[in-house]
Formats: C-alpha cells, sequence, structure tokens
C-alpha cells in the first residue's frame, strides 16, 4: 500500500510538474495544488480497500498503515483527501479561475457521505459501494 500511496501521489504530482513546465515553462503553485488535490482523491480508493482488509492484513502480518494506525486514522484519512481537494477548487475559484471550477464540490461533497458509510460498513457489498462510488468521485472530480 506504502508503495502505491507513493506512486500515486509523486506520480500524479511529476505528471501535472512535466505538463506545467512543457506547456508554460515553469510550474506555480496552481499546478502544485491540483497535482496534490487530484492525487489525494485517488488515494481514497486505496484507503477504502485497505480499511475493508485491516482484519485480514493483521492476521497476515501485513504492515499497512491501516493496520498499524487503526480504522480511525484511515477514516481521516479520507475525509483529509476530500477536503483538500475541495479546497484546491476553492483556491482555484478565490484567484479568479471562474465558478465552474466549483462544480467539482459536488462530488467531494458525495464522498464526505461515503465517508459515513465506510465507517458503518461491514460486510463485502456495502464496501463494494463504497469503493466503486469512491473512484465515480474521482471521475467527476476530473
Amino acid at each position: 500500500m506504502l508503495w502505491m500511496r507513493i506512486f500515486n501521489g509523486i506520480g500524479v504530482w511529476v505528471g501535472a510538474l512535466r505538463i506545467a513546465t512543457l506547456s508554460a515553462g515553469a510550474v506555480g503553485l496552481d499546478v502544485v495544488l491540483l497535482g496534490l488535490g487530484s492525487g489525494l482523491l485517488t488515494n481514497t480508493i486505496l484507503v477504502v480497500n485497505n480499511y475493508r482488509d485491516v482484519d485480514a492484513d493483521r492476521a497476515a502480518n501485513k504492515r499497512t498503515l491501516l493496520v498499524r494506525w487503526g480504522r480511525g486514522f484511515g477514516l481521516a484519512l479520507y475525509y483529509f483527501s476530500g477536503s483538500f481537494a475541495a479546497s484546491v477548487l476553492v483556491w482555484f475559484w478565490l484567484r479568479g479561475y471562474g465558478a465552474e471550477v466549483l462544480f467539482g464540490l459536488f462530488p467531494i461533497g458525495w464522498s464526505f457521505w461515503l465517508g459515513l458509510r465506510l465507517k458503518v460498513a461491514r460486510d463485502a457489498r456495502a464496501f463494494g459501494v463504497v469503493l466503486r462510488s469512491s473512484g465515480q468521485v474521482v471521475a467527476l472530480y476530473g
């Protein structure tokens, strides 16, 4: 899981930096924030997956972040990721990019509701709904 977190975070960030450098010749704070927001939101899919598998991972002596720090940490990470992605959109709006960037807040609101469902999920079907829906949030966020 740690490798996937590093790859998703750094991979998205480096990709955004390369695109920005090629198109503008420089990298600004906007590009870094957009890469981090998208990367953290994408990471919610991994959080749901590991949240579901904590007991099995603990029994198999896996050392995922959620095994080490618990489901409460996973839920906090899920909410933090959505909150950061939302704050990036507000940042863009405040910088004058237009109110249309705020449409991305709708899927973020959905992700907060999904966090509540994640907290009470107990069976494979419930986790599957949260997992699939988290992927849809990422797709709608853009």
